[in-house]
């Protein structure tokens, strides 16, 4: 299974949402997902390009998450997405996935000279 989500940088912090009612992993924290223009009732977003690509398994599903920085369009609306700072961002409930790509994306950026740049 593929998918993209954003890294959405502001101040400092950084977008997260959380999960609704899907059935799976229901009220979780989770980088926003890449849609362009919207799409998806999510908020309107622009890629800024590829910081990293993340393999994670989750039970018997595999999943390759393209990992972007990303430029917010329109405010995102509703009570289901907030700004965290990465450390806080590891404090809220989530999956694993969350803190991989956040130590992926760091490792990332320290190698491309822009050290602690997320």
């Amino acid at each position: 299974l593929r998918t993209t989500v954003a890294l959405v940088s502001r101040n400092g912090r950084l977008l997260m949402r959380r999960r609704g009612g899907t059935g799976l992993m229901d009220g979780l924290w989770e980088f926003p997902p890449l849609r362009e223009g919207g799409a998806g009732g999510g908020p309107r977003l622009r890629s800024l390009g590829k910081v990293v690509t993340v393999r994670h398994s989750i039970t018997y599903r595999r999943l390759q998450v393209e990992v972007h920085r990303a430029r917010l369009l329109s405010e995102p609306a509703g009570g289901d997405y907030r700004w965290v700072s990465p450390r806080t961002a590891l404090r809220l409930p989530t999956s694993s996935l969350v803190s991989k790509i956040l130590g992926r994306a760091c490792a990332s950026a320290a190698a491309a000279g822009a050290e602690g740049a997320v």
